[in-house]
């Protein structure tokens, strides 16, 4: 981030003078998502980045914080929307695959996430712990779809590279509890969940649950 104000404000004037001259150019439109991105100006820097990719930008960067940034707002129709056409540019980035899973799957579209996680995972086979994360959403999107036996792998895989991750643990071993499937590793890990969090009160119920 630029600490200096002067030298903040400086920035953004040389910015929107670009913007003036030259309205419809892509890259200066990169220029500015940039720009405001280093100033943590989120809103500013997204909408610089959707003129950059309206106009035609080929910039993967563009495409991939634009993207992030409607993550980070929950707006997940566009987010499906435009990381669709992002695959259309760049069909083996594993990121955009992994942007309209998660879109998907925020909206309940649990088979369109799964698919695109999937693809996700098999462009991810140098980066574990992105793979990891995949297989922790993919646990979640095949409980959803009744696919009880891909679930339980995926997470299965998930706690192989991160045994202590707690979001997994309380899913996995509150979706066997409710199958009333493997109580007894559903238990343990929970046991465990509980002794590394003894004052989260979601995880509670999840091991009173499993007790039960």
């Amino acid at each position: 981030k630029i600490i200096d104000p002067e030298l903040e404000s400086y920035a953004v004037m040389l910015f929107k003078k670009l913007e003036v001259n030259y309205p419809d150019d892509a890259d200066v439109h990169l220029v500015g998502g940039d720009l405001y991105m280093t100033l943590e100006q989120d809103e500013n820097a997204k909408k610089e980045y959707l003129i950059a990719v309206r106009n035609g930008s080929g910039s993967f960067e563009a495409w991939q914080n634009l993207l992030y940034l409607e993550t980070q707002t929950n707006e997940f129709d566009s987010l499906i929307a435009h990381s669709e056409k992002a695959l259309e540019l760049f069909p083996n980035q594993a990121m955009i695959y992994y942007f309209n899973g998660y879109g998907h799957l925020r909206k309940n579209q649990y088979r369109e996430a799964a698919y695109s996680l999937e693809q996700a995972k098999k462009l991810s086979s140098a980066n574990p712990a992105f793979v990891s994360d995949l297989n922790g959403m993919l646990g979640d999107c095949y409980h959803s779809t009744k696919e009880y036996a891909k679930s339980d792998k995926a997470y299965d895989e998930a706690l192989a590279f991160n045994p202590n991750n707690d979001l997994i643990l309380n899913n996995y071993s509150y979706y066997l509890a409710l199958r009333k499937e493997n109580l007894e590793k559903a238990e343990k890990m929970s046991a465990q969940l509980f002794k590394n969090f003894p004052d989260n009160p979601s995880y509670l119920d999840t091991y009173g649950w499993v007790l039960y």
